[in-house]
Order: C-alpha cells, then structure tokens, then sequence
C-alpha cells in the first residue's frame, strides 16, 4: 500500500496545478467594477496548460463568507475576467479567490488569493484598524529569546487613505531597541534580539503602541536569505534545551515532499545551509523543521522565481491629455521577449505616503528584482503564519482523492415527475435555451433517479426544460430534486419513491459548492473505491406569489371570510362552505343540504364570478331563519373548478341590492392558467453557466461617465501584445497633475516563465 502511495503521489506531481492572479485594480474606492487576469500552470514544469477546463472565482468576506462566485472557461491557461461587485456591498477589506476543483486535492498554496478595498472607511474604522488589523509575526514562526529574530508587521494599507506606518520598537522600560522598516504598502518588519522574560511593542508613526508576543525560551528558528536569483541560504538554531539530534528539514509544494534532510543541532546550536533554486517548482515552496514523531517545529515559506521574466518601464511622452509609456520584455539573457501582458494603471493621491515608492528610473534590475523578492517573501509570510495545533500530514495528498479533474460545468439532483414519483432508470429529455443557441440531449437517470450530467458548456444563464419521452402533454415534465437529505447518496442510496414527499424547486439554479457543503461520493468507473467528489448544489429560489382572480367591483373581502379549494384534495362546495365562520350548512352528506348565516335572517344570494344567480325557491323556514338550498349552485359548477369562495355581508355585498339582504356568497372559479403556469415552471430550471467572454478591446474596458469617475483605474489591458523586439506601448489619460501613478504589468508564457512589475509614478 505504501508503494502505491509513492506511485500515486509521484505522478500526481504531474498532474498539479497552480493559480496566479493580477488584479487591476485591487483598491476600487467607489466602484463596483473590478477586473482581473487569472494565469493557470500546471505540472513539476508549471507550464501554462490547463488539464481543469473549469476556473471558480469567489469573493469573500473577511469572516470567510462567499459573497460571488462566477464559472470562468479556462482557455490556454488563461482567463480574463470582470465582476461587478454587489451595489449594498459594505465598505472593507475583501479577499479574491481563484481555484479548479482539482486543486482543492492539494496544498492551499496553490490557490491564488489576493486582497481587494471596497470603499473608504470612516474615522472610526480607521481608528479600529489601526488597534485591530495589526499582526506581527516571527520569521519561522517563533520569537526566541536571546537571539536574533525577524518580525514581519502587517498594517492596515490602503492606496486611497493614508494609514499609520511603523516606527520603532520599544521594550518594557519605554527604550527604543530597534527600528522598523516599511516597505509595500501596509507591510514592515524589524530585527530584534529579546531578553528572557521582557516585554516589547511596537510604536507607530502615529504614536500609538502595541504589544508583540512573548519571546520563548525553547524553540526552533529557521531563518532564510532568498535575495539571490539561483539559490537559498538557510540558518537553523535551536534554544539550549530545545536542541536534538534527531530533526530533519523538509522541502514542499503543494503538498509534495522534495527532500528531507537529517540535521544534528545536538552538537551545533546553528547551522547553515543552502540548495538551487533550479531543483524546484516555481511559486510556493515551503521549508519545514520537524522532529522524529512528525511534529512540525517551524515553517518559512519562500517564493520561487528561477524562470523569471524582465520587465522594463520607461517613460517616453506626456501630452496635455495622456502619458505615453513604453514596456520592454526580456528573459534572463536579456533577449527580447514577444508575449501577452496585462496591464493596469490606476491613480492615488496618498501613494507618495509609503515609505519606500520604486521609481522608474533609478535602481538597476537586479536591485528591484532583489527587492520583489524579498517583499514578496514577506508577503507569504504573513498569508502562512503558523496555525496552532498543526498536524502532520495535513496538506499531503490522501489515499483517496475527494476532487476530480472538472471538464465543464455539472448538474446533479433526483428526478421527478409533477406526481412526485421517483423515475429511477428513465430517459430524460433536456433541452436547454441560452440566449444564443438551443441545444437537446438525452439523458438516462440510475437505479435511484439520480440525473447527471457532465462536461456542460454554457455561457451566461441557460433556461432547461426537461421531460420525459412521450406525447406532448404536462405528464411528460420532470423537476429535479434538491433535498436535504442529498448525504443519502454517499452510502449508495437515493430517495425512494415511496418516501415522505419531498419539496421541490419550481425554479433551480445551479451554483458552485463551497467548501462548508458535504461533498457527495459518486462511482467513478476507475476505481473499484469510492472517490469523494466535491459537486453543486441546487439552490431553491423562493416560490412566487400565486395570483387569483380578482374580486368583483374591486371588493376587500377579510381572509377570514374566503376559503381556499385545494386542487390536489378537492373538497365539496358544502364542506368548503362550512369552513367560513358564521355560517351554517345542514344535512352536508344529504340530498338536499342547505345553509344559512348566523348575522341574517333572508335567503343568501349565490354569485358565480360575479353574475348573480336566481334567487330559487328556499323552502320551509318553520318560523326561524331562512335556509338557502346549495342543490342549485352544486348542480351547477364543479367543486374541482372552484378556486376560491368568499362572504360578503353589510356593506361589502350592497351593489348587489335589496337580494342581499340575506347576505352572498360569491365563488370564483378557476381560469387554468395558473395550473398550466405552474406545470410548465415545475418543469424548467435556470442554469448558471460560465461567466460570458469581455471584450476589452480597445485597452480599457468602457465605462459609463459616472461609473469612470468612481473607479481609481484609468487602464486595464489584460492582453497587450509585445512585439518582436519585446516592446508595447501604452497610453495613459491624464487624472491630475497632483495624482501618483501606480503602474503594474505581469506576464506568464506558455513554457512558465514568469515577470511582474509594480511601480510609481
């Protein structure tokens, strides 16, 4: 078993695959417009390919809530994407999420995760995120005392507000004992050597204080220098009484091991060591101190850049109405690469805040790359700080795999008819209706009438209809079943028919599962195992409001006094009748039941959809109320036809005249369309397909007037094409003349090689 672990592992090295976004403009202020590039690489080579055809987009929260999800087609291991965010959404901070289902089989690194700032927060929110959104984290994972230490410091950032940057880092007798660096905006750190058993804080630009965690007495610390472009230097030291002889250092990506090395920090308290870069995968790699019983000591992730693109930016012209700039692509050697960028250019009054903002101009290559570096290593750092309790093994790939490779969209769910019988091993019929194409397929459900169908390409929202085979008639429509006890289905068991009738959807919209759903184990066919897959789910809308018929001359009647024909158990007239408070019906199980009404004392007057009736003869009243005969009316019209019957007394029956003296009891039949709506709803379904293809063209994406004067973004090209010298030019309209750039360009080719660049201007 162990072997086909290590085969199964092996090849699923192969098979792994890696998202990387560039977000135009992550800081969207007002707008509600927010665009984006998602690179998709795959394989131990992490070449841009896709095996997964199917993207998932979500926005969540920052308690983690999916607040949008979209399906993108993956098209050459690229998708182009546009969301427009919700008009009530709540000003804050946002994270975007970009994932295949086939990813979520392997270590979270893999998935591209990038913060957005929706809005502008008010005084008092930036006066909580400047208590609150502050964490301070030790390179490793641990401060030890005695030693050296590095502390990665997140601050609340934004490129529309200026917020309070580090400053220095005092100890417990207000001294100051080291000065903090800033570097992106709302990233910092600091080197600080603690003493045992003092207390250390933090003091920002703006005066305020706050506490860093207590240094340890026992522990590991795993530092790394990651500035150069070929290799990684390690430091490992260890507390006096932490130290072991037994402790090795591992080497992972996305859940695969690399290598483990034995290391011998009995004898020496530190050691140092290095390895190329060239070895490994680019993107995420993680380095890890464990002991003998698995136990995870400390954790430094690192970012792997070793087919690494140059990309160069320089100014060439400034008009009255735009700038002019020109972007020059090249690999390592310096030759010019022909490729597809995607570029963006917003504005921001504060960007001259930051600490550190690169010019375009004035540091070399290999200055700015060794600053990307290290930046984009702090970066990670924060994003991976050690969880407690961690485990080990948490991220390795399982014995079995819960997610398959997604080729197209998938819709699943128990197929009925409008009787709600169970149509196990039957064929159902589906048409489908986009705004641009029909489409028709067959389908046959299993043994437990569980419809599935796979590989599904649809762009936009498409209406289903499914039925059965057969001649046309409502008999022949089939709905899909979304029930809450779908887990069934994991021990191999659907509904049965003859079950507690279940609720259905008039209306299903497919939708992408999070992660917080079950997951449902389906046979695959390629295991003798079940693999647990991760699905949809069928969303029930809410069931619209039924409309009836209108009362006559426009007369509210009071609920109490209308009762209700229920088609699927149809009652009498005398029974439906009975039910009305007040009246009275005799002899209801004879052949000649009558009724009266206890506030009257005349004959009742029938109105049948607003035509009075002929008052008929009402028999003996042997010195007491009239009774009204229901023979007539119950001759007259079919119970089964009847959708509503009301009583008007007093005023409300008054344009009837002196025959209503007694009181009327108006009934109001059925038209049929509400059946015939209902049936036909009962038989379609709303399917949420891929999100439709942009076009951007020309360069930036057109906007309403007052859409462009929200939004801080005043470029966006997501494919802007170099040409054979590696060269594109690009032109940017004028804001203001106070207003800083913030330019960002990326690029992945199709063989991997990787290149971004993040400038002011």
């Amino acid at each position: 078993m162990d072997n086909f672990q290590n085969i199964l592992s092996d090849s699923l090295v192969h098979l792994k695959e890696r998202t990387t976004l560039h977000i135009a403009n992550p800081y969207l202020g007002n707008s509600k417009d927010l665009f984006f590039k998602c690179y998709h690489l795959t394989g131990v080579d992490q070449k841009r390919y896709s095996l997964s055809t199917v993207l998932i987009v979500e926005l969540l929260n920052s308690k983690g809530d999916i607040i949008q999800s979209q399906f993108h087609e993956i098209i050459n291991g690229v998708v182009d994407g546009y969301l427009e965010l919700p008009k009530d959404i709540h000003p804050g901070k946002y994270n975007l999420k970009a994932y295949t289902r086939w990813m979520q089989n392997f270590d979270e690194d893999l998935i591209a995760q990038q913060e957005i700032f929706v809005g502008y927060p008010t005084s008092d929110e930036l006066k909580a995120d400047n208590t609150s959104n502050i964490t301070i984290v030790s390179e490793g994972g641990t401060i030890l005392s005695e030693f050296k230490n590095k502390l990665i410091i997140q601050l609340p950032s934004s490129d529309t507000r200026s917020y309070p940057k580090a400053s220095k880092i005092l100890d417990d007798m207000n001294r100051e004992v080291a000065t903090a660096q800033n570097f992106s905006p709302g990233i910092a750190s600091a080197d600080l050597k603690p003493k045992k058993d003092r207390k250390y804080y933090l003091q920002l630009d703006d005066g305020s204080v706050h506490k860093i965690p207590d240094a340890e007495t026992r522990g590991y610390l795993l530092q790394v220098n990651n500035l150069d472009v070929e290799k990684v230097k390690i430091e490992i030291a260890a507390a006096r009484e932490s130290a072991k002889s037994n402790i090795k250092l591992v080497g992972e990506s996305g859940g695969v091991n690399y290598f483990e090395s034995q290391l011998d920090l009995k004898e020496n308290k530190t050691l140092k060591l290095e390895f190329q870069k060239k070895n490994f995968p680019s993107g995420i790699f993680t380095l890890k101190l464990m002991d003998e019983a698995g136990t995870e000591l400390a954790r430094r992730p690192i970012w792997i850049d070793t087919r690494k693109l140059n990309i160069h930016l320089e100014p060439v012209s400034s008009g009255s109405d735009t700038n002019t700039f020109k972007i020059k692509v090249t690999d390592k050697s310096n030759a010019p690469v022909k490729t597809s960028l995607a570029v963006s250019v917003n504005h921001t009054d504060f960007a001259k805040d930051h600490a550190v903002r690169r010019s375009l101009t004035d540091e070399d290559n290999s200055s700015i790359d060794r600053k990307e570096r290290f930046q984009k290593d702090l970066e990670i750092q924060l994003h991976q700080a050690i969880p407690e309790n961690n485990t080990p093994g948490e991220n390795q790939i399982g014995s079995t795999l819960k997610h398959k490779i997604q080729k197209g969209l998938e819709l699943k769910g128990y197929a009925y008819d409008l009787d709600n019988n169970l149509l196990g091993n039957t064929k159902i019929q589906i048409m489908a209706k986009t705004k641009d194409e029909i489409w028709l397929k067959e389908v046959q459900t299993d043994a437990d009438g569980l419809l599935s169908l796979e590989e599904l390409q649809f762009y936009g929202d498409a209406n289903l209809i499914l039925r059965t085979s057969g001649e046309e008639s409502k008999s022949r429509r089939v709905k899909l079943i979304n029930t809450k006890d779908l887990q069934k289905e994991e021990a191999g068991s659907g509904p049965s028919s003859d079950a507690k009738e279940p609720e259905y959807a008039e209306s299903i919209e497919l939708a992408a599962k999070s992660k917080s759903t079950d997951d449902i184990a389906l046979e695959t066919g390629e295991t003798d195992e079940l693999i647990e897959l991760q699905e949809v789910e069928l969303n029930k809308d809410q069931p619209k409001e039924r409309k009836n018929t209108p009362s006559v001359y426009g007369v509210e009647v009071i609920k109490s006094r209308i009762t209700y024909q229920n088609p699927k158990r149809p009652r009498s007239i005398a029974q439906m009748i009975s039910e009305i408070p007040g009246v009275m019906v005799f002899g209801n199980f004879d052949f000649a039941p009558s009724v009266r009404l206890l506030s009257t004392s005349g004959p009742i007057l029938f109105v049948l959809d607003g035509f009075p009736l002929a008052q008929e003869d009402q028999g003996l009243s042997l010195g007491g109320p009239v009774r009204t005969s229901l023979n007539g009316i119950m001759g007259l019209v079919s119970a089964i036809d009847i959708e509503r019957i009301e009583l008007l007394t007093g005023p409300e029956a008054s344009m009837y005249g002196t025959r209503a003296a007694g009181g009327v009891i108006s009934i109001h039949t059925r038209t049929g369309k509400d059946r015939e709506s209902s049936s036909k709803r009962k038989g379609q379904m709303s399917f949420k397909g891929f999100e439709p293809l942009v076009d951007f063209k020309p360069d930036r994406r057109k906007l309403s007037k007052k859409r462009k004067e929200k939004s801080n973004l005043l470029f966006w090209s997501p494919d802007l094409e170099t040409n054979e010298e590696g060269e594109a030019i690009i032109e940017v309209p004028k804001f203001s003349e106070s207003s800083i750039l913030r330019i960002e360009a990326s690029a992945v080719t199709v063989d991997g090689q990787m290149g971004s660049i993040n400038v002011y201007r």
